[in-house]
């Protein structure tokens, strides 16, 4: 450990004591966006408290940081952090020299709330004089494991193992599930009898021996504890369940047979004293189309039941193995100051280490089979590259000992558990029956919102404000925006079609599961990813492509998908919907008269066979045969528009229509007018949603695109050519029609 003149009296210790001192912000002072002080606060933070940026003043500018770099480890910590960041430029002489290099550099802490990121990160900042600022550099505070500092412990993250398959790690692994399994109430199982064990299993009692082998054995209806693996396949298809393979695999096969992957979960299972764990490869018969389709539309009550989900997430194929060894790497060791004599060291760890860094990204978290698996489950124990971590409907606790809640709402164990076990739900149910739907909007009129700037419509507009009330559930998320069930079905559509999937059929299988609990919990009819209660804001999506550079068609499939008006007809990047929110009042100009889909197997979520919808409401004939060269002279600025969004390499408008349409003969093209958005919250704004729909040969329609119109602009302050098109669009002749969409 060597500091220079200017880091030696730095006590970090004083500055994680004065982070923790920090008063809590109550929710009454929490607001959006930034505090005077740079400090984000969002209304949801349980424990937020300001950060202390300024605490401790070290280098007079960052030249003179940087010519401490050879002499200090604290320094050259910094600098390697803050050069491997920058961009070549700032790193020149004369650039290190003006602007906010030649401010004072100060060691402090950033804004931090207990409940979500578990511990206050330190970091080195510089501030200008006309407010702007920057951070250099930030780092987890860290004990060595096994030689802590005596007092506040509570502080300090602490050292990983050296490797993810030691004795110890396991060991640790094993002791987070134990605690969770004993001491979480909220993760307990409404029912005390265990779930029945899946159909086939891989019995590990043997693995301990010295030549230890693992047998297939059937499940036999027998209710035990055991675990189920969730990782990627790759192209290896080494080992797996087949009529070939099956007669060696029940007489019980040695260990080091199995694929790296394989062999390494069934190890930790052993580790943490289950008997069985579940491998899709090993306990699905693969040359069987009957037991595939079978056992996956039993996949989710595996997961389900599963004590605990192991997740292989450093592993990209099923020969590469989950267990990690750990490089060592040089860190910067500080002086805890608390009175012992020697003091103990604790040391700086970058960001870049922290676990959910790297295990966001991993290749089983872009995969879209791993979302459901993960979710069902009611605990899952992550193997990343850096660390291992548990994560369980309480939160998140990694190697190092962050203990943290999920940020993101839609992979949220929390909601999850908090839906299934919702006292109200019957309740909820009973209101859908009768048609109350989840938000109850209460007009008022208020006074605040006039202002001389707007024009007369404008200001009896803002005079119209709208209270929320919640009828059927809801949950709250970290930025303290509460969602809906349907909410949160949107939130985990969006995100779901975002990640990877290898069988383009599997889309509605993959999320099933979900799909199941969700009708479960809310009583709902499901059909190709959308709901009968919320259907209309349902029939809002966009898809965005895959690539913004050139559309391409979809290959031809030989498994029909799913109707054109689910999300699911198309491929693509993340799904987002207009209205996400329930908090967007909907008012419909269509309403539903049918709707059916039909399913290829047993599983009513699953594959479909076919499907449709047919709606009522305000329709527009278009007299073209190719809306992409769309000139008709009845309505030549909306035709402009439409074309301008369908020839777009840049617009979801035109990825959708490249992979919908289907040319016939006599082909006809229109627009219905599904509904109108109107966000009720700032910022204000009313869309009118319109499906482009084409002709197909039996007199059917298909959906080809959607787009919006915002139809609320204030006239007064429109252009001559958006003047134009807005009283284009006032002036169309809708009429009323039954449509059926396939």
């Amino acid at each position: 450990m060597t500091l220079c003149s200017s880091c030696t009296p730095f006590d970090i210790r004083a500055l994680l004591l004065a982070a923790a001192a920090s008063p809590v912000l109550r929710a009454s002072k929490r607001k959006y966006g930034q505090q005077p002080d740079g400090n984000p606060v969002y209304a949801g933070y349980e424990d937020f408290r300001h950060g202390i940026p300024r605490f401790f003043a070290q280098h007079e500018n960052l030249t003179a940081l940087k010519e401490s770099v050879p002499g200090c480890d604290l320094c050259a910590t910094i600098w390697r952090q803050y050069s491997a960041n920058a961009v070549p430029q700032e790193l020149e002489e004369e650039e290190l020299r003006r602007g906010l290099g030649a401010e004072r550099v100060w060691m402090g802490t950033m804004g931090w709330d207990g409940q979500l990121h578990a511990l206050p990160l330190v970091g080195a900042f510089q501030y200008g004089s006309r407010g702007e600022n920057r951070m250099l550099a930030s780092f987890e505070v860290c004990a060595v494991r096994g030689n802590e500092p005596q007092d506040n412990g509570h502080l300090l993250a602490r050292s990983i193992y050296d490797s993810s398959g030691s004795e110890e790690c396991l060991g640790l692994a094993r002791d987070w599930l134990h605690n969770c399994v004993q001491r979480h109430k909220g993760c307990r199982p409404s029912s005390l009898i265990l779930p029945t064990l899946p159909t086939r299993v891989i019995d590990v009692l043997n693995v301990g021996d010295a030549n230890p082998t693992v047998t297939l054995v059937d499940g036999e209806g027998r209710r035990e504890g055991f675990a189920a693996l969730s990782y990627c396949w790759g192209p290896d298809r080494d080992l797996i369940l087949t009529k070939d393979t099956e007669a060696s695999l029940r007489a019980g096969l040695e260990l080091d047979k199995f694929p790296l992957t394989l062999r390494h979960a069934i190890v930790a299972a052993h580790k943490l004293r289950l008997r069985y764990i579940w491998i899709d490869a090993i306990c699905i018969q693969q040359d069987s189309a009957e037991d595939w389709a079978r056992e996956a539309a039993k996949m989710r009550n595996v997961y389900k039941g599963s004590v605990v989900t192991i997740a292989a997430a450093s592993a990209s194929r099923a020969s590469e193995g989950m267990f990690r060894p750990r490089a060592s790497t040089s860190y910067c060791y500080l002086p805890w100051l608390n009175g012992e004599d020697p003091p103990r060291k604790v040391f700086l760890r970058p960001p870049s280490e922290i676990w959910d860094a790297t295990l966001n990204s991993s290749i089983l978290n872009t995969r879209a089979w791993c979302l459901q698996e993960c979710l069902l489950a009611p605990r899952t124990l992550w193997f990343g590259q850096q660390q291992i971590s548990f994560e369980c409907s309480q939160g998140n606790i990694d190697e190092a000992g962050r203990s943290t809640k999920s940020t993101e709402a839609y992979r949220s164990k929390i909601h999850m558990q908090a839906m299934s076990k919702d006292k109200l739900a019957l309740l909820y149910k009973a209101y859908r029956l009768i048609g109350i739907p989840p938000v109850v909007r209460v007009p008022s009129l208020t006074f605040k919102n006039l202002s001389l700037d707007q024009s007369l419509r404008g200001n009896l507009k803002g005079m119209l404000m709208y209270s929320s009330y919640w009828f059927q559930g809801l949950l709250e998320t970290a930025s303290g925006m509460g969602l809906t069930y349907y909410d949160q079905w949107r939130e985990i559509v969006g995100h779901y079609c975002a990640r990877n999937i290898t069988v383009a059929s599997d889309v509605l299988p993959a999320l099933s599961g979900l799909a199941d609990d969700f009708s479960r919990l809310t009583g709902d009819a499901y059909y190709a990813g959308l709901w009968k209660s919320d259907i209309i804001r349902g029939l809002n999506w966009n898809r965005n492509p895959t690539s913004r550079k050139k559309h391409e068609r979809r290959k031809t499939l030989e498994e029909y998908i799913a109707p054109s008006w689910s999300w699911a007809s198309i491929t693509g990047r993340s799904v987002t919907f207009g209205g996400r929110s329930e908090k967007h009042y909907i008012i419909c100009s269509a309403g539903v008269v049918d709707i059916k889909t039909e399913p290829s197997t047993e599983d009513p979520y699953g594959k479909l066979k076919s499907g449709f919808i047919i709606l009522r409401g305000p329709f527009l004939e278009l007299d073209v045969s190719d809306p992409c060269d769309l000139k008709d002279p009845s309505f030549p600025a909306l035709s402009d528009y439409i074309s301008t969004l369908l020839v777009s390499t840049n617009s979801e408008a035109g990825a959708e229509y490249v992979q919908q349409h289907e040319g016939h003969e006599g082909q006809r093209f229109g627009l219905l007018h599904l509904c109108s958005m109107r966000n009720v919250t700032p910022p204000e704004f009313t869309d009118a949603s319109l499906l482009l729909l084409e002709s197909c040969p039996n007199g059917d329609w298909k959906r080809v695109s959607m787009f919006g119109v915002r139809t609320d602009l204030d006239k007064a302050f429109l252009d001559e050519r958006e003047k134009v098109f807005m009283k284009e669009f006032d002036g169309l002749k809708w009429k009323r029609k039954t449509i059926k969409i396939i």
